[in-house]
């Protein structure tokens, strides 16, 4: 995850940093997620700042829907995977993702 996908859902601007070398959460993921590399590619479901293990239903939906919306993910075959992925996972706990709209990019 890149702060750029992050500030969609979170301002990451207000959220602390984990690096005492910058001063916000943006900064601090720029650093170890864009310039070095040096966070595991699945960081931010254990990182406290935001609790994606243990929130409420409808944030980590968010936190899915965002990642498959045009905007964020424009490869039409790498949403349908995603998809695939989310929906299988999802489904034995009552819910679904489900296109309601289209928008032109």
């Amino acid at each position: 995850m890149n702060p750029d996908f992050l500030a969609r859902l979170y301002d990451l601007k207000e959220m602390g940093s984990t690096d005492r070398r910058f001063g916000d959460a943006y900064g601090d993921i720029w650093q170890h997620r864009v310039r070095n590399w040096d966070w595991e590619p699945d960081w931010v479901f254990t990182d406290p700042r935001f609790a994606l293990l243990h929130c409420p239903d409808e944030e980590i939906l968010r936190f899915l829907r965002e990642m498959i919306h045009p905007v964020v993910q424009p490869d039409e075959e790498i949403v349908a995977k995603l998809l695939d992925i989310f929906t299988d996972s999802l489904a034995n706990e009552g819910f679904q993702i489900v296109e309601t709209t289209r928008i032109s990019i």
